[in-house]
C-alpha cells in the first residue's frame, strides 16, 4: 500500500510541475496629453492679491512648523513648492477669482544655528475669474 501512495505521489509531482515564461519587448513609455480646451478668464488688473507661507525645518529636513493647506498647481515640488503653493493658496482665498495670474513669489531663507531653517514666501498676483471653458 506504501509502495502504491509513493508512486500516485511522484506521478503528481510529475504532472502538477510546470513553469511560465513570458517575455516582451521593452521600450520606454511615453504619453503626451493634448487638449483643444482653451479657457477665457477675466483678470481684475485694479487689485493685488497677496499671499505668505512659512516653515521652519529642523537640520533643514524635517518641518517643524508651516502650512497645510495647498493650491493646485502653483509653485512646483519640494519644500520651496510647496510653500509657494501655500501662498499661492492664501492669495486666492482673499479674492473673488479662481486662479491667481502672474504669480511673482519672493524667496527668503534664514538658518539659526546649523539647526533650524526658516523659509518665507510672499506672492503676489492678479485675481482671475474663469468665464468659461471651450
Amino acid at each position: 500500500m506504501n509502495k502504491n501512495l509513493f508512486l500516485i505521489y511522484i506521478l503528481f509531482l510529475i504532472i502538477s510541475c510546470g513553469s511560465t515564461n513570458k517575455s516582451h519587448v521593452y521600450s520606454d513609455l511615453d504619453i503626451k496629453v493634448k487638449t483643444a480646451l482653451e479657457a477665457k478668464v477675466d483678470v481684475n488688473m485694479n487689485k493685488k492679491l497677496l499671499g505668505s507661507s512659512s516653515a521652519t525645518y529642523l537640520f533643514g529636513l524635517i518641518r517643524i512648523f508651516g502650512d497645510s493647506k495647498y493650491a493646485d498647481g502653483y509653485g512646483g515640488f519640494g519644500k520651496i513648492g510647496r510653500l509657494k503653493s501655500a501662498a499661492a493658496y492664501k492669495a486666492i482665498k482673499k479674492g473673488r477669482g479662481d486662479i491667481l495670474v502672474s504669480p511673482q513669489y519672493e524667496v527668503v531663507k534664514s538658518r539659526y544655528f546649523f539647526i533650524f531653517s526658516v523659509y518665507d514666501v510672499k506672492v503676489r498676483g492678479y485675481d482671475g475669474k474663469i468665464t468659461s471653458i471651450d
